[in-house]
């Protein structure tokens, strides 16, 4: 548990840093154009982490409303995040997984007491990874078509489009092992969730670096 512990920890605290590294490149008027786009993801990470460390914690608050409050602004910061991207293309796609979560999200306020949190929360994931993996295809697919001399590194819009591939890996994987581990009193949920957390430095680290680096011409 100490081990699972410091991971949270490190994933808590690096989670403070993209918002900071924002507002500094943002200060500096160096802020990559596309990089603008990220804003709203990175106050939401920097939010959940002040949550998770005061609420959760400090104050020991029971995190399963939080969390499945958490994923309905997470999934419209990332359609926000898309939509500007494409520049308001593949509407009827945005108009399809909006709608979907939406009745997803509100359907499963009416079972909250009938389903265990980590049932439900991971068909909203579910969803969520779906829509951001269906936009990254459609991203790689738009850049390497129009790719000239330039490398995907050169691309801050890359680490985020990265940060994203390896943050919702980890969440195809709790939902796939979520009913296995509800229904096997042996296995511990915390031994999973340090594997998502992993996920979730990488994920900080890839918007670090995607918000501090200069796209090149």
């Amino acid at each position: 548990m100490r081990l699972v512990y410091a991971i949270a920890l490190t994933s808590i605290f690096i989670g403070f840093i993209p918002l900071v590294l924002f507002l500094i490149r943002k200060r500096q008027r160096q802020l990559p154009p596309q990089a603008i786009y990220i804003g709203p993801f990175v106050w939401l990470t920097f939010l959940a982490s002040a949550y998770e460390l005061i609420g959760t914690l400090i104050f020991k608050l029971n995190s399963d409303i939080w969390f499945r409050a958490y994923l309905l602004p997470e999934f419209f910061v990332l359609f926000y995040f898309f939509w500007k991207v494409f520049e308001k293309r593949y509407r009827p796609l945005f108009y399809f997984f909006g709608t979907v979560f939406l009745l997803a999200f509100i359907g499963l306020l009416f079972v909250w007491n009938d389903w265990s949190h980590l049932k439900g929360d991971s068909y909203l994931s579910l969803i969520e990874a779906i829509f951001v993996y269906t936009f990254v295809i459609l991203w790689f697919k738009d850049v390497f078509h129009n790719l000239s001399e330039q490398y995907l590194w050169n691309f801050p819009l890359f680490y985020f489009i990265s940060g994203f591939i390896f943050y919702f890996s980890g969440t195809l994987f709790l939902f796939l092992m979520g009913d296995i581990i509800d229904q096997t009193p042996t296995l511990v949920f915390e031994d999973y969730w340090v594997f998502n957390l992993i996920l979730m430095i990488i994920k900080n680290i890839f918007l670090m670096v995607g918000i501090w680096r200069t796209q090149k011409k």
